[in-house]
């Protein structure tokens, strides 16, 4: 979701998490999401998408963001069951939302149609 808001276009879609982001609820990710985001300015810097100065944006607008970052090493044992079903990424997010009994908010239908999360799922 943050990729989507920092890389993408002026679409109703990007408006809508804008303002989802902006609304008063903390916010809360894994440690990794970071480097997730830079893998993503990466990838578009290097298929000519983004300028080395707009990518720099991106990182330091992202580094910004009022969002807690959790560990998930803790979490360890629940992102193993979950990577029966998803990636280690996603599973790390689920594991902390399940943990901190919060919804997960998200862009992956697939993601939010879990048959084994026990947290709940906003799709936005």
């Amino acid at each position: 979701m943050i990729v989507e808001i920092a890389l993408g276009d002026d679409t109703p879609k990007r408006r809508r998490l804008v303002k989802f982001l902006l609304d008063d609820a903390p916010l809360v990710a894994t440690d990794y999401v970071d480097i997730e985001v830079a893998n993503a300015v990466g990838r578009a810097m290097r298929r000519g998408a983004l300028s080395v100065g707009e990518a720099q944006r991106v990182s330091k607008l992202v580094a910004m963001l009022p969002m807690m970052r959790l560990p998930t090493r803790a979490l360890s044992g629940r992102l193993v069951e979950l990577m029966h079903n998803h990636s280690a990424y996603d599973s790390g997010y689920i594991a902390i939302a399940e943990a901190l009994q919060a919804p997960l908010v998200t862009l992956d239908r697939g993601m939010a149609a879990s048959p084994v999360a026990t947290c709940p799922f906003v799709l936005v």
